[in-house]
């Protein structure tokens, strides 16, 4: 039986001004409770979904909290990740 899991994404930058919106919400399917999924797979469904940012998203760096982290890193439901792009300057 497979289970949902809900993951809030915060945008910022390119990313929020492309989408028109700061925040989006991705209701994502685990085959069974003891499958975890991970920032990799968040990644890849908003390539999948957003394909004009995939550049982009694979690029940048994720965070929860005030902690970055890969793409490995495990999620829990209703967990917020935030799509940090890259930066340029000096």
């Amino acid at each position: 039986m497979s289970e949902q899991m809900t993951i809030h994404v915060r945008l910022f930058a390119g990313p929020a001004q492309q989408l028109g919106v700061s925040h989006l919400e991705l209701h994502l399917l685990r085959k069974n409770a003891s499958e975890q999924l991970c920032v990799g797979d968040v990644a890849n469904r908003l390539c999948d979904q957003y394909p004009e940012l995939a550049s982009l998203i694979k690029r940048s760096r994720w965070a929860v909290g005030t902690d970055f982290v890969t793409q490995q890193q495990e999620l829990t439901n209703r967990q917020t990740l935030a799509l940090i792009p890259p930066v340029s300057g000096g």
